[in-house]
């Protein structure tokens, strides 16, 4: 009997034992699961945070990219727009005020200005030696000097150049005289023998300058009220500079020619007006 008690009391220590010791191998593996998921949780958490964070990764980049693009376009669009908008208000401005025409026409009577044409009320009128010389202020204005031939710093320009020069502007059919031109301390000479005249290169302008400030027309006639201005009143005019005087000039204008056809004084119902 005691040999039995004792067999089975040693039977049961080796089952416990065995039992004790698969226990322990499960303890082991949980505990090693639990560390296991611990460590992937902790990567897992690490790789959120740099995908969120990290401005090096080439999503976040990418995005940013994507942004400053659009961004950019946004900025480009609106200041198309602002500057459509503005030259569409200059173009309407310069339409209503009829800036490029009356431009235009102040530098085709320039030449009538700056020689202080005396009233006339047709070409014809107008004196001989006022003729000739806007025809050649003309010339030294907006004509080829290049061509003509030197003396000094003097040109010799032809008779015949100052015939056209002055028909361009006051039309054909006048009958010229050619003779020495005295314009104040500006002197174009005459010489009948080559038929030519001497002409400062680059005379002192000390007159006047044209600003148109009204034009209207009818067919093909425009009137226009010029303001004359001297050179230092012209660089003040906006600023309180007032002209000299005023003219009232009436010039044709075709699809060939613009010629003037009369000048006369602004009278004083213009002036009210």
């Amino acid at each position: 009997m005691k040999k039995n008690e004792k067999a089975e009391k040693k039977q049961y220590e080796q089952t416990r034992q065995k039992q004790q010791k698969v226990l322990d191998s499960l303890s082991g593996s949980i505990d090693n699961i639990e560390e296991a998921l611990k460590e992937n949780e902790a990567d897992i958490a690490e790789e959120a945070e740099q995908t969120v964070f990290d401005p090096s990764l080439p999503t976040v980049k990418k995005r940013k990219t994507l942004f400053a693009a659009g961004l950019f376009i946004i900025v480009m669009t609106v200041v198309g727009i602002i500057t459509s908008v503005r030259f569409l208000a200059d173009t309407i401005s310069n339409m209503v005020n009829q800036t490029g025409l009356k431009e235009e026409m102040a530098d085709f009577i320039y030449p009538l200005v700056i020689t202080d044409v005396p009233t006339f009320t047709t070409p014809a009128e107008a004196p001989n030696s006022v003729v000739l010389g806007s025809a050649i202020w003309n010339i030294i204005m907006y004509g080829d000097t290049d061509k003509y031939e030197r003396s000094g710093s003097d040109m010799i320009v032809s008779e015949i150049d100052v015939e056209s020069s002055a028909a361009s502007l006051y039309g054909y059919g006048l009958t010229l005289t050619h003779e020495t031109v005295r314009l104040g301390d500006i002197v174009f000479s005459y010489d009948e023998s080559s038929r030519s005249y001497t002409v400062a290169e680059n005379p002192h302008v000390s007159s006047y300058y044209p600003v148109i400030r009204d034009i209207s027309s009818v067919g093909e006639l425009y009137t226009m009220t010029v303001d004359y201005y001297s050179p230092s009143a012209y660089a003040y005019k906006d600023e309180q500079g007032e002209a000299e005087k005023s003219m009232i000039y009436v010039v044709s204008r075709t699809g060939t020619s613009t010629t003037v056809q009369s000048v006369d004084y602004e009278s004083i119902s213009d002036i009210k007006d």
